[in-house]
């Protein structure tokens, strides 16, 4: 079997690359759909984040918990690909190794042992079906 590896600089270049675009466009989406409920709905959403009586605290806290989200989804997103290849590895959770590129500021989950191509191809859409799965779940509690 041939081992296959992506220099994990390339790896952020191609993610800032595809996702980007992919974030603009939904951004825009958003703009033309919801713009005139937004802009009309603006001071309800002003005071919605207003937590404290100090301005400086207010917009310290609307920067600091989106970042805190983003990064313990990012966490998330790597245990998820753990688990998948835990499954699918011969030693289970031995073969996975958890770990973080100080330099790309990069957290990863690795498998130590080679998996078959379509089994790697599962653990790398793992993240994604989890979510979806669960935002359907989601939704089908909602509806009822």
């Amino acid at each position: 079997m041939k081992e296959i590896s992506i220099d994990s600089k390339k790896v952020q270049i191609l993610g800032m690359l595809i996702s980007v675009p992919i974030v603009l466009l939904f951004l825009f989406v958003f703009y033309l759909t919801w713009n005139e409920i937004f802009a009309a709905n603006m001071k309800v959403v002003k005071q919605t984040l207003q937590f404290f009586d100090n301005k400086k605290l207010n917009v310290l806290l609307i920067l600091l918990v989106p970042n805190l989200i983003i990064c313990v989804g990012i966490l998330v997103h790597e245990i998820i690909h753990g688990i998948f290849m835990a499954l699918f590895s011969k030693k289970g959770w031995q073969s996975v190794k958890f770990g973080f590129i100080k330099k790309y500021v990069m957290p990863f989950a690795n498998c130590i042992e080679p998996l078959e191509s379509k089994k790697m191809l599962v653990v790398a859409l793992a993240p994604f079906l989890f979510w979806d799965y669960c935002l359907q779940s989601m939704d089908f509690f909602i509806i009822i």
